[in-house]
């Protein structure tokens, strides 16, 4: 995880496990590290992420990676002998909310996906769930990825022609 996000600028904040699996949180764009598009390297790492951590996993669960942009808090928290350096707020809620309800996919906010730049084709809209702390349902996206798909809309032929010219 960290070789996929360390060229993006990005950390992995906190590793936390319990009953319902493994959850790494990783951040994007804290203080003195910011990088411009930061929306889309935190999706392409998240698709990598999901594509190592489906390999590894495939047999024992399923990996869920859930984006999202957007204000938090991010310093130190806690007591002054224990006290460590965290992100906290509503968006990382979200993500965990997301990572949850949306099982086995990557997913993003409405945020990322708008902040992203990227075209509509790389992401597709999924139902809408209610998620605990939020009153209202969230607005959802799969992050397809950059595919054959989403580059020429529409898959290639498999085998050219015979007689297909290369030019003309």
């Amino acid at each position: 995880m960290q070789e996929i996000i360390c060229p993006h600028k990005g950390e992995v904040n906190k590793v936390f496990l319990f009953d319902k699996g493994c959850t790494f949180l990783c951040v994007f764009g804290l203080p003195g590290v910011k990088l411009a598009h930061e929306s889309i390297h935190a999706l392409q790492s998240a698709f990598q992420i999901f594509n190592s951590c489906s390999k590894i996993i495939a047999k024992t669960g399923t990996a869920s990676v859930s984006v999202t942009s957007g204000m938090a808090f991010c310093g130190l928290i806690g007591h002054p002998l224990r006290h460590e350096y965290t992100v906290i707020g509503q968006k990382v809620n979200l993500a965990a909310r997301m990572m949850m309800s949306y099982s086995g996919l990557v997913t993003c906010d409405s945020t990322t996906c708008a902040s992203s730049g990227l075209p509509s084709c790389y992401f597709k809209e999924l139902p809408e769930r209610k998620m605990k702390g939020f009153k209202h349902p969230v607005t959802v996206y799969q992050y397809v990825g950059i595919t054959t798909n989403s580059i020429f809309g529409m898959a290639l032929a498999m085998k050219m022609p015979d007689n297909a010219s290369l030019l003309g």
